[in-house]
């Protein structure tokens, strides 16, 4: 069984397989679903919240985590359509745990691939969400993908709203509605996350946290280190530089 540390981010949503036996208390912006081979825990600083092998946690609460065996850590943009629905989910509990069966029903660590890893965690989100996985089928608006390609080639550098708009031909208000009903995450959330993405790649690709933080449009390694921390609650240079 390979345990070696494994990020992936994508539009919203991250994978990270790790083999955490302790995480001090932290928060984070993300939702985060936890599937593991062995028994663990969410703490707030005294008491447990919830134990199992497959738990769901609310976003931006504190909380310590203790573990056992290989995990999977799955972060959601809790302003994302699937976020609105995880953060539903809960009902106002800080988090809620489920069968341990179900661990065992969701092979994470024979995943190879990250389409199959995108395909484990659409068949837990539908189980949790009573929803079938079905292929993403929707045309994007033509203004709204030449604006995605338009960032993307552009996310080394400053991307205003304003600037967007004159891209896209969009006014404001129709350019945030348009988007977030095409893509599924608001605009500027959308910005953040492929930042971190291509600030990561460069990591990965042997790039010092420097450089990889200008490519991704951040100021400096530090405040890649701190948005990187604030959405995931754990630091970079403890899942990347290994």
């Amino acid at each position: 069984m390979n345990k070696t540390p494994l990020l992936h981010l994508h539009n919203g949503f991250a994978f990270y397989q790790g083999d955490l036996r302790s995480v001090s208390l932290h928060r984070h912006h993300a939702v985060e679903l936890v599937i593991s081979e062995g028994p663990c825990e969410f703490w707030n600083e005294s008491e447990p919240l919830k134990q199992g092998r497959v738990m769901l946690l609310g976003a931006d609460i504190p909380h310590r985590f203790v573990g056992s065996g290989l995990q999977w850590f799955i972060y959601v943009e809790p302003e994302s359509e699937l976020g609105l629905k995880l953060t539903q989910y809960l009902n106002g509990q800080p988090a809620v745990s489920f069968p341990d069966t179900l661990a065992d029903k969701l092979p994470i660590a024979e995943a190879t691939s990250v389409n199959e890893l995108i395909h484990l965690f659409q068949q837990f989100t539908g189980f949790l969400l009573l929803e079938k996985p079905t292929p993403e089928t929707r045309s994007v608006d033509n203004r709204i993908s030449s604006l995605i390609d338009y960032i993307k080639c552009n996310i080394d550098g400053p991307l205003t709203l304003r600037k967007l708009m004159g891209v896209a031909c969009l006014s404001e208000g129709r350019l945030i509605h348009l988007f977030k009903e095409q893509v599924g995450i608001p605009i500027r959330r959308y910005i953040l996350w492929t930042r971190l993405q291509v600030s990561v790649q460069r990591v990965l690709q042997g790039e010092t946290l420097t450089r990889a933080a200008h490519s991704g449009g951040f100021a400096d390694s530090a405040h890649f280190s701190r948005t990187f921390s604030e959405m995931f609650g754990i630091r970079p240079s403890d899942v990347l530089l290994k």
